[in-house]
């Protein structure tokens, strides 16, 4: 009952579970149908929370690129999803830019955010399958395989009450995957957006996002790490391109405090810290 009207809410109500309405799903998949919008764009732009906050709001600026910033918490393998959605559905497209936080590159299979966001949307897309076996596996050691198929999902997506029940014992009884390398999901996946970009002859770009300066220390010990990555190979550049932010003005350590940047002096940022680089040559702002 509590997965139809009026009874979802009401039962939402009543067992203190309208909190697990909407989230990851609700969130993500706009992104998906965005991406398969067969909509005379020929470029693309994904990449984690940061990046949607400097570029989502230029889509109107920009007719000949989708731009779909959305969060870390799909993983690499969720952005993987969106440049193949894109590339599937766009036979002319020429540059695929993936904009992420060197932390989000690390991002894993949470148990907090990891089944709402890199598993329900997809699965209720039927876009999960583009994912390699060894994922799914990975994904249904944390999570349960029943919970990977569409039909259980949906359950979940329409039932407040029954996400809550599940992912509490989640909480209780599993644990975040553990990446056996630092990289090991973004050697994977983001290799396999350059792989398919090369493959349909479109130009791939890996940028990072800017890092708040209370996150520096940590950032700089990951360039270490990912000079042995797959990574280094997309583009050796990567951490040197990186420019910090003052922490007064970030919100909570990782995005800009909105109360203190104004899309004009988000404008400054896109120009100061990607220039020279292709992206440049698009982007209308």
């Amino acid at each position: 009952m509590s997965m139809y009207k009026p009874f979802d809410r009401i039962l939402a109500d009543l067992t203190d579970s309208s909190e697990y309405f909407g989230g990851g799903p609700d969130e993500i998949m706009p992104a998906i149908v965005r991406a398969q919008s067969e909509d005379g764009t020929t470029k693309l732009i994904i990449g984690d929370s940061v990046c949607r906050q400097l570029f989502n709001d230029l889509q109107e600026q920009n007719e000949d690129i989708a731009i779909i910033g959305s969060n870390a918490a799909i993983t690499m393998s969720g952005q993987y999803i969106l440049a193949k959605e894109y590339l599937d559905h766009h036979p002319s497209a020429t540059d695929v830019f993936l904009i992420v936080l060197p932390a989000s590159l690390k991002q894993t299979y949470s148990m907090n955010l990891g089944y709402t966001y890199a598993v329900m949307p997809f699965a209720l897309t039927d876009t999960l399958y583009h994912l390699d076996d060894n994922t799914l596996d990975i994904m249904a050691d944390t999570y349960g395989r029943p919970f990977l198929n569409g039909l259980v999902v949906k359950g979940l997506h329409l039932s407040a009450v029954n996400r809550k029940i599940y992912l509490n014992y989640l909480a209780d009884h599993s644990h975040s995957y553990k990446l056996s390398s630092p990289f090991e999901l973004a050697d994977q996946y983001v290799g396999k957006i350059a792989e398919l970009c090369n493959e349909r002859g479109v130009k791939f770009h890996l940028y990072p996002c800017p890092v708040c300066e209370s996150n520096k220390d940590s950032a700089e010990a990951m360039s270490e790490q990912f000079a042995s990555s797959k990574l280094y190979e997309i583009n050796p550049d990567y951490f040197d391109m990186i420019d910090y932010f003052s922490a007064d003005q970030s919100q909570d350590g990782v995005h800009f405090d909105g109360n203190v940047y104004d899309r004009e002096m988000f404008n400054s940022i896109i120009m100061e810290d990607y220039k020279g680089e292709v992206l440049l040559d698009y982007l209308k702002y």
